[in-house]
């Protein structure tokens, strides 16, 4: 799973320069500062019975004419079973509702869920913004959480929600892989920020607790040193941080659930900041370099390691007729995030573009859904997961799609009101 924060990776572009080779020693080497702050989370995971609460707490508009609700992030259990969150304009003049769904078919229909115990009593939102929640994420078909920057659980499928924020202050993201789930938040320490990563699972009945081990401490980036957190399988994750003052771009990995970290043995030499990274199994790797973004344009290059970072191949980028360039990717579009689903079939969303697909290693790479050019270049298309190898959503933000073959065909779907 791979995961990414938008408002993040705006910050750090321009300060996430080159692409030199790591050369901090392995591991846990963390300041005694650093460990002293990783205090493990208490909470209780499951909630007191509750009294079951109306379907619609937030009313949406129902004129056709009004935007469907939009959704920020999705959630598949697996290829059929899907959760997702969002928000759309309310009646009662809340200029974001907040929007929980189920689909129990891969996404071809959903049916909306209880969203009141996201709001306090008065009708005031428990955040700034209900758009300030940033992702969904479920284990089983009832234990999930919504994230960013608090915490929110449920033990039912979405019926009722508790807030765990006391525990958490600072969630960038909950990843689930092999039936385990990760927390990902940040504890200041010091000079320090200090990235804390607790484990909950059916085993521990869903309590957390952190690692054995905890990621280095990153200095020089003094809120937000992460840039990227992936998780291909349930004792595998890489991050991608800020290593100092200089900005110089580096990646820690974890082979043994968390037991130790170390640094990826190189990083090619891409033109631009270190973007994004993708991850499949326990060796290979994709990453996207950038450089600053021109309107709609930004030059981009994507590289894939087959060996867990040993070697890289220049495998895609956007030359515009420059030599020496691959030219297969298109100019147009920023903020791209890989979504590899195999070794052959990949993905790429951008920002004021539509989804390009490769089922080639990346060789050649098209629109697998228009819907960009008919609307002016004014929205984006964004994948928002794979629940198998034939099963996605993805999404803009007038309109929902859903794949069952693998992301060669697209289908429009709607969201009940």
């Amino acid at each position: 799973m791979r995961l990414f924060f938008p408002a993040l990776a705006i910050l750090l572009l321009a300060g996430c320069a080159g692409s030199s080779s790591p050369s901090r020693p392995p591991a846990s080497t963390q300041t005694p500062a650093a460990r002293a702050a990783l205090v493990a989370p208490t909470v209780t995971p499951v909630p007191a019975t509750t009294t079951p609460i109306p379907n619609r707490a937030c009313q949406l508009f129902q004129s056709p004419d009004e935007r469907a609700p939009f959704v920020q992030s999705a959630s598949f259990v697996d290829g059929l079973h899907v959760f997702a969150f969002g928000y759309g304009l309310a009646q009662s003049g809340r200029i974001n509702c907040a929007y929980l769904a189920r689909s129990d078919d891969g996404g071809q229909t959903w049916a909306r869920l209880p969203d009141r115990d996201l709001f306090l009593p008065s009708g005031e939102k428990p955040t700034d913004d209900v758009g300030s929640i940033s992702g969904i994420a479920f284990a089983t078909q009832f234990d999930g959480w919504l994230y960013g920057p608090g915490l929110w659980s449920t033990y039912d499928g979405g019926q009722t929600w508790r807030d765990d924020s006391a525990a958490f202050t600072n969630v960038l993201t909950v990843s689930v892989s092999g039936g385990a789930a990760w927390l990902f938040d940040q504890v200041p320490c010091g000079a320090y920020e200090c990235l804390r990563v607790s484990q909950a699972s059916a085993a521990t009945d869903w309590r957390w607790s952190l690692l054995a081990a905890q990621p280095p401490a990153v200095s020089g980036a003094p809120r937000h040193p992460v840039l990227r957190i992936t998780r291909p399988t349930a004792t595998r994750a890489l991050i991608t941080a800020l290593r100092g003052p200089d900005g110089a771009a580096r990646i820690v990995f974890t082979d043994d659930a968390g037991a130790t970290w170390q640094d990826l043995p190189s990083l090619p030499a891409g033109r631009g900041a270190l973007f994004d990274i993708a991850a499949l199994g326990a060796r290979e790797i994709w990453l996207t370099f950038t450089n600053s973004p021109a309107t709609i344009m930004q030059g981009k290059e994507i590289y894939h390691s087959s060996d867990a970072g040993q070697t890289w191949q220049l495998i895609a980028d956007a030359g515009a007729g420059e030599p020496g360039k691959i030219d297969n990717l298109p100019l147009t579009g920023y903020l791209p995030r890989l979504t590899p689903v195999s070794s052959t079939t990949l993905f790429l969303s951008m920002g004021r573009s539509t989804l390009y697909a490769s089922f080639d290693a990346g060789q050649t790479w098209a629109p697998v859904i228009d819907d960009y050019a008919s609307r002016g270049g004014a929205d984006s298309v964004r994948l928002l997961g794979f629940g198998d190898a034939l099963h996605s959503l993805a999404t803009s933000m007038s309109t929902r799609w859903v794949t069952a073959d693998g992301g060669h065909t697209w289908t429009a779907v709607g969201l009940p009101r």
